[in-house]
């Protein structure tokens, strides 16, 4: 199994800032249309997709933690 950063071809380092990013965008408690811009104004390409799919996965992960309705609404939302 590989690391999620290395198939986007970014190295530990951009890995940890990006999450550094994603952190104070939880951390402000962000609406998407202000982390989108926030973390469009740091990063492009395969940086961009990473820190999204990470911000996604990580809000989507907490919803799911504490509410199982919550869950249920994610999950349909792929359906």
């Amino acid at each position: 199994m590989r690391v999620l950063y290395k198939e986007f071809g970014l190295t530990a380092r951009d890995a940890a800032e990006i999450t550094a990013d994603v952190v104070e965008i939880i951390k402000r408690r962000m609406n998407d249309e202000d982390a989108i811009r926030f973390l469009k104004s740091k990063y492009d390409g395969n940086k961009l997709h990473f820190a999204i799919l990470m911000v996604g996965r990580l809000i989507g992960m907490s919803f799911a933690i504490q509410d199982v309705e919550k869950a249920k609404a994610i999950i349909a939302d792929f359906s």
